[in-house]
């Protein structure tokens, strides 16, 4: 067997040389260049040189396995990149000066489990987009939308395996390695503020850090250890479609990641996203965005009064936790919805009179949700 990696291979936290290894000892010896590496020779699993460039290395590391990769620091996603061949007429041919050494080429797309990044997953999975690497990060599973968490499970994971795309799912991890949802935040009594854009007496959506630390900051934080850097940043590819081009804020990412919006350079409105999941035999998933979100429409939470009373219940017993909170502090009162009352009033039931239709502001204006 032999073993040859592909042209930029991260070498993060190591300043020596690196063994590309199988378990076998094949590998591919590489010569370090600042952060980044470039292929110097090929080695076969009996630990003889193959082929070499003119770019010897000061030191052969002919066997190893994945062990000594690990303790190396060789980021997972650089050991996804290393090639088999089990023959040697199928190696590339090597210039006179081995493979170029270049920026690391993490590229990923933040899954939100909506409409415009499942039609990222499927346009990945055609070839059309180059993007390998998903990333969902999940606020809880006691604040995400339960059909959005279905969907995810149930359609996109599978279908991800099926067309050899990496999908994963991250969650937010403490200081000491345990995990927090959104909800825990929300309910913790000691807290003095509240992350989520709560609504005002006159409507108006309070400040709020949810998106930043429960999305942002954990795909930058995944993304930091698999190596990229402040100078070296990965690319974050963000659904968000062309009828929504006023939510494209690049301003809002992590110190370690650019944003490029592939929808947007592909010219495609959501419609033409529904489009692309039906054509590839999927179905459409749900609208996703926490159940509890002051940014849903008028009409989702009549949807969720109306159809989902659970889920309807649980955002009532939030918003009075939050206001029992708020009086002990001596604060005003906050609400989910723009109305600027309680939700089980301002969202009556179906007998009720009609409320005037949300004005178009109920969105969140970076992408990283309801996408």
């Amino acid at each position: 067997m032999y073993l040859v990696t592909d042209r930029s291979i991260c070498a993060r936290r190591s300043k020596d040389l690196f063994l590309l290894a199988g378990r076998r000892g094949a590998a591919g010896c590489v010569a370090r260049h600042s952060r980044f590496v470039a292929i110097s020779c090929v080695w076969s699993a009996s630990g003889s040189k193959v082929r070499s460039s003119n770019k010897s290395p000061s030191k052969v590391i002919p066997r190893g396995g994945y062990s000594v990769l690990k303790r190396l620091g060789v980021c997972g996603y650089c050991l996804r990149r290393v090639t088999c061949f089990s023959k040697l007429s199928e190696l590339p041919q090597f210039s006179s000066v081995g493979f170029s050494v270049g920026r690391c080429p993490m590229k990923v797309i933040s899954y939100g489990g909506g409409v415009q990044s499942t039609a990222l997953l499927v346009l990945a999975a055609q070839g059309r987009i180059d993007y390998k690497v998903f990333l969902f990060s999940n606020v809880g599973d006691d604040s995400e939308h339960p059909a959005t968490l279905a969907y995810f499970r149930q359609v996109a994971l599978p279908y991800a395996e099926q067309s050899g795309l990496d999908l994963r799912e991250l969650r937010r991890r403490r200081r000491d390695g345990s995990t927090e949802t959104l909800m825990q935040r929300l309910r913790r009594p000691e807290s003095r503020s509240i992350p989520i854009p709560v609504r005002m007496a006159n409507g108006a959506p309070g400040r709020r850090s949810c998106t930043a630390d429960f999305k942002i900051k954990v795909i930058d934080r995944w993304l930091r250890q698999q190596g990229a850097s402040v100078r070296d940043p990965a690319t974050v590819g963000i659904g968000i479609s062309l009828d929504e081009i006023h939510r494209a804020n690049r301003r809002r990412r992590g110190p370690h990641e650019k944003i490029e919006y592939p929808l947007l350079d592909l010219g495609l409105r959501r419609t033409d996203c529904e489009r692309i999941i039906k054509e590839a035999g999927l179905p459409v998933p749900p609208k996703s965005s926490c159940y509890f979100c002051p940014f849903r429409t008028v009409e989702a939470w009549r949807h969720q009064r109306a159809h989902e009373p659970d889920l309807f219940r649980k955002s009532i017993e939030l918003e009075d936790v939050l206001n029992v909170r708020r009086a002990a502090l001596g604060r005003d009162p906050v609400y989910l919805s723009r109305y600027g009352r309680p939700l089980v009033e301002a969202i009556p039931g179906p007998a009720s009179a009609h409320l005037p239709e949300d004005p178009g502001d109920a969105e969140c204006d970076s992408g990283w949700c309801m996408t």
